[in-house]
Formats: C-alpha cells, sequence, structure tokens
C-alpha cells in the first residue's frame, strides 16, 4: 500500500493574484492582440494558458471511486478514450472570450477534482491536488458559426490519459469561437476526476458564473476529505457492513448468469467484445407511464425486465446482478464534484413472477444496494476469490453490469420509426470494444420518450444472437406491461 499520510503542497506565491487576472496567451504569429485585457482582437486560433490559485491542495490515498475507476482503466488500458467525458457547453450571448477564462479559472479554483492529478506510488494509485498552476486550453475559431452537433464532434476527439508527477490534471478545456466570439466550451475530463453527475454540476456552475458573474456554488464534500473519511473507523465500519452484504448476496444467489469465462484473465482483448445497440421508439414514455402507476422507478421497472430476458436466455434462477449506481441519493454526496459510481450488487430470483411484482422487487433491491455499494474494491475482489476460488473472473458471477442514465437527447442513433405505436426495434451493430473485464456490460438511456439499448458481449461467454433476443425480450415484456 501507499504512504496514506497527508501532505500540503507549500504556496510559492506570496500574495495570490486579484480578480483582475488575465489570461497568457501563446505566441500567434498569424494573429493579433488586442493590450486590453489580453482579449483576442480577431479570428486567429491559439492556445491560453490559465494560471489558478485554488482553495485548497494536498496529496492523500485515492478515493474509493477513483480506485473502482483506476481497476477499469488497468483493464482497458489499450483504450484510454473509453474513460474520457466530453462534454459541449454553450456560452451566453455577449460573453467574451476573457469572461470564459475567467469562469473556467474559478471554476477549477472552487473544485479540487480539477486540480488533482494521479500518481502511483508502490502500486497504489494516489490523489495529488494542486493549489495553484496552469491548465492549457485552445482556442479554435471558425469561418462559420459552431452548432453544436460540430462542437461535440470537437469534443469527441480530446481524450485524456496522463498520469504521472509532471504531467497536467486530466482535464481539458477548449474554447470555439465564430469571429472572435466565444460559442461553445469543449470538455473533456477523465472519469478518475468526475462522473456524468459531476459534469452536470459543472456546467451548472458554470453557467451561473457566465451569466451572474457569481462563484461556484461550495461543495458539500471534496475528495481529499472523501478519502479521508474512508481511511477513518467509520469508514472501515462502513466498509464492513458492505462487505457482509456482498457475501450474503453471493450465498442465496449461487448461480452465474451465462457461463463462466474458460480463458485467462490475460486474454481479455481483441475484437470478440461485441457491441449491438437498438433503438425503441415510444418505449421511454411507456415505461415512465407504467412505472409511475407501479410507484416504482423507470430504471427498476427496465431492470426487471431485463432479468426476465437474461432468465431465458441462461437458464439461471437465482443469480447476482451487478448495478451501476451513481450514489447521488446520499446527503454526502450533494455537490460533489469527483467520482462516485460503484458497481452496487443485489439478488435476482423468483424471475417467473409477473412483471410488476418483479419490478417492485427490484426497487426495494436497488434502493438497499445504495447503503453497500460503497467500499474499498479491493476487499470486494478479494471476497469474490475466497467463495468461487479460481473459477473466477474479476467479478466472478457479478461481472456483468447494468446502468441507466437519462439523457437530454438521444444522440448517434437511428431516426425513429414512422409508426412508434409499431413498437419496432432499430438494431444497429457498433465497433467492437477494444477489451473488457466483465462478460457483459448493459447501457439503458433514456430521453422519457425513448430508449437506446445499448449492450456489449464477450462472445467467449455470450453468443450476440443472445444478445438481440434479451434486448428483444426485455422490450416486449416492457411493451406488454399495463400497470
Amino acid at each position: 500500500m501507499a504512504d496514506t499520510r497527508w501532505t500540503s503542497p507549500s504556496c510559492s506565491r506570496k500574495t495570490p493574484p486579484g480578480p483582475d487576472r488575465c489570461w497568457c496567451a501563446g505566441p500567434r504569429p498569424d494573429t493579433e492582440t488586442s493590450n486590453e485585457e489580453g482579449i483576442m482582437a480577431d479570428s486567429g486560433q491559439g492556445t491560453l494558458r490559465i494560471d489558478y490559485s485554488g482553495i485548497g491542495g494536498g496529496r492523500g490515498p485515492a478515493t474509493w471511486g477513483q480506485r473502482h475507476i483506476w481497476a477499469s482503466f488497468l483493464d482497458n488500458r489499450g483504450n484510454p478514450a473509453r474513460f474520457t467525458l466530453r462534454r459541449a457547453w454553450h456560452v451566453p450571448v455577449g460573453r467574451t472570450v476573457a469572461d470564459v477564462v475567467g469562469a473556467l479559472r474559478a471554476l477549477v479554483e472552487q473544485h479540487e477534482a480539477l486540480r488533482t492529478r494521479f500518481e502511483v506510488d508502490r502500486g497504489a494509485l494516489v490523489q495529488v491536488v494542486g493549489q495553484d498552476g496552469l491548465l492549457s486550453c485552445p482556442v479554435t475559431d471558425a469561418a462559420a458559426e459552431w452548432s453544436q452537433e460540430a462542437a461535440l464532434r470537437a469534443a469527441s476527439e480530446s481524450v485524456v490519459a496522463g498520469f504521472g508527477p509532471d504531467e497536467e490534471p486530466p482535464v481539458r478545456f477548449q474554447i470555439l469561437t465564430f469571429q472572435g466570439t466565444p460559442q461553445w466550451i469543449v470538455a473533456a475530463i477523465s472519469h478518475l476526476t468526475v462522473d456524468a453527475e459531476a459534469c452536470d454540476r459543472l456546467q451548472s456552475d458554470l453557467h451561473g458564473l457566465l451569466t451572474e458573474a457569481g462563484t461556484p456554488s461550495t461543495a458539500t464534500c471534496q475528495p481529499l476529505q472523501r478519502a479521508r473519511f474512508e481511511q477513518s473507523s467509520e469508514g472501515r465500519s462502513q466498509n464492513a457492513r458492505a462487505l457482509r452484504h456482498w457475501r450474503t448476496v453471493l450465498e442465496r444467489h449461487p448461480e452465474w448468469l451465462f457461463p463462466i469465462r474458460a480463458d485467462s484473465t490475460h486474454s481479455w482483448h481483441g475484437e470478440r467484445f461485441a457491441v449491438v445497440q437498438a433503438h425503441a421508439p415510444g418505449l421511454g414514455r411507456h415505461v415512465e407511464r407504467i412505472a409511475d402507476r407501479l410507484r416504482v422507478s423507470a430504471p427498476a421497472l427496465c431492470v426487471a425486465a431485463f432479468c426476465k430476458a437474461f432468465a431465458a436466455c441462461s437458464d439461471a434462477t437465482a443469480y447476482p446482478l451487478g448495478v451501476t449506481l451513481s450514489n447521488r441519493v446520499l446527503s454526502w454526496s450533494r455537490g460533489y464534484i469527483g467520482t462516485l459510481a460503484q458497481h452496487g450488487v443485489i439478488g435476482i430470483r423468483d424471475v417467473q413472477t409477473p412483471l410488476d411484482q418483479l419490478a417492485r422487487q427490484t426497487w426495494h433491491s436497488l434502493l438497499l444496494s445504495h447503503r453497500f455499494s460503497l467500499y474499498d474494491q479491493d476487499d470486494v475482489f478479494a471476497l469474490i476469490s475466497q467463495m468461487c476460488g479460481r473459477e473466477c473472473d474479476w467479478f466472478g458471477p457479478v461481472a456483468n453490469f447494468v446502468n441507466f442514465q437519462y439523457l437530454s437527447s438521444l444522440s448517434g442513433v437511428a431516426s425513429p420509426a414512422e409508426d412508434p405505436a409499431g413498437r419496432e426495434l432499430v438494431f444497429a451493430d457498433l465497433d467492437p470494444q477494444k477489451d473488457s473485464a466483465v462478460r457483459f456490460g448493459l447501457h439503458i438511456g433514456s430521453d422519457a420518450t425513448d430508449l437506446i439499448i445499448r449492450m456489449s458481449v464477450d462472445q467467449a461467454c455470450i453468443r450476440t444472437e443472445s444478445v438481440r433476443e434479451a434486448i428483444a425480450g426485455a422490450a416486449s415484456e416492457l411493451w406488454s406491461a399495463n400497470g
């Protein structure tokens, strides 16, 4: 284990720069600059360097959430883009490049996660929060106004994967301008640093800074604070409770959902990880209506439908199911800018019961699992190995994870059918993953009107035909529900 002593960086600045700090631009031989506040005076391009001096800093162990993502990094080291969260945030009319840089600086200074780089100390992940420093910020000017689609394409080209003492934090900002006027802020941030909920919070804070000249709301907890709690006696007690829950689920639900991998852990690479996607026009609206009648959540209803479909494809009747929980329902996590996504586990049985009953059971299990989804992942791995012996791959019988996410728009999907009432699924085969440590992963996205269902599978365990059967079976279950 790494040295868990906590250290604080010494600040070389005697007096922090005041609020009138301006950004510094690198050489741009083909452009001109104005002497007033360093504002760009033409449509040229350049790379700005944003200096910041934050509220706090230090060095300490990584949080459970950071280590959870780090394990996935190690198992997917050939695909760093998979763990980069990308966003395009619109700039309100009337703002200048200097305004945007000032808002980004305030954002970075307030939230430690945006000033955090990661190191490996004697095999353990360590978070290092810089109190002050610099971030590069390219500015890209276009001859025509930027559309949201074009801004998202620019975001898709950004990948962050740097680690080590000489690296900048794995955070990248880019300003997209039209004739020198900022239109979009592109953000690419490592999943080690933030999760989707944190990105939404950053967008809200940034919007406030650009429209109200305010400061970001104070976070209830910072990652270094969270790591201190996890190292405390209370944190260790929470970890022990989670381990007891995992042990109980594994004991009471002994079956494996789909076969055990026959090969070693060193061969989880290659194009055997197929990805199938289906678009279900109108199904999101139907799910919301039925879930409301049943007094359960839409995610619980969808998970229950897939549990029945999975059982039909694999003949398992009592199995553990891994679920991804953001844990933002926990009071301390409100406003937390960091990564909290943790793998929880629920037990599935009685899949032959009607969907409404299974949905209520699933809803209860999902609510309960939040209490036991924050833990030291190394301890969970050790528990699974102890209970499963050598017949184990990574998360063992729980090496499958279901994720439900509400999306503002379902981008990158086929056009809806002309007659959504026809309940037709629009299937598409996506590019395979380069590698994966799970046997399958299921992602359900909803804009409360349609559903987008994406499933990645290890074809050494599951046939792609079974994937299509499971998706079609779950969709049929959902359409048939009447509450």
